[in-house]
């Protein structure tokens, strides 16, 4: 039993390093900024499970391209051609999953990934609206879409990060909560909802302001 199971492990990490060579010479021909974030995340998973520095290579470089996506102005992060609020969500998710994993595992500041992360939340914060809904029909890609955790893991660095949150769990509330009707994204948002809750920060923002101050333009 002691031997399958080693033998299983070993199974394990090789599929996974697999699917990681498969991402250092294969990429998707329109510009996703949440798949290259996500692929980053998935590949420095894999450095942490089999510290395979080819792996950690990978995430380098999705993470980089990522973030060479994001407006430097307004701090959306590109879906197509152009912002979607929803879609945005999932990116600083991932992203945020990400620093907290290279924090962990370096013990480095992260200062970039968290400037990054910092103005994609504010750009985020102009989305949610006053009854707690989020997203719509105006992003390039038309989503409701909003991933949590991200903004949980985003509070004590920034205070919008905690509003978002808690407007979220006001809309919940309301029944303003997104109803997705694609079987593929359920578990994404079970576990997501769940690892918001696991990392929920005790001590929580200011309400957020209903009446917002808009930058010069936005572009969606």
């Amino acid at each position: 039993l002691e031997t399958n199971t080693i033998v299983s492990k070993l199974s394990i990490a090789d599929f996974f390093i697999k699917r990681v060579r498969h991402l250092e010479h294969e990429n998707e021909t329109g510009r996703l900024g949440n798949h290259q974030a996500l692929a980053a995340l998935a590949a420095y998973n894999v450095y942490l499970i089999t510290n395979d520095e080819k792996a950690r290579k990978t995430a380098e470089e999705r993470l980089a391209l990522t973030l060479s996506w994001q407006n430097e102005k307004e701090g959306w992060i590109q879906e197509y051609e152009g912002a979607d609020p929803g879609y945005h969500s999932c990116s600083i998710d991932f992203l945020a999953k990400l620093r907290k994993k290279r924090i962990d595992k370096e013990n480095s500041d992260e200062v970039e990934l968290t400037t990054a992360l910092i103005k994609a939340v504010d750009f985020a914060w102009y989305f949610m609206h006053p009854d707690g809904s989020y997203g719509g029909e105006y992003g390039s890609r038309n989503t409701y879409h909003f991933y949590p955790h991200g903004f949980e893991l985003m509070t004590p660095v920034s205070e919008k990060a905690g509003q978002i949150a808690d407007s979220f769990l006001e809309g919940i509330a309301n029944g303003k909560r997104y109803r997705n009707d694609d079987d593929r994204m359920t578990t994404h948002y079970a576990y997501d909802f769940l690892q918001a809750w696991e990392d929920r920060i005790p001590d929580r923002p200011k309400p957020i302001s209903v009446s917002k101050e808009t930058p010069e333009t936005i572009w969606l």
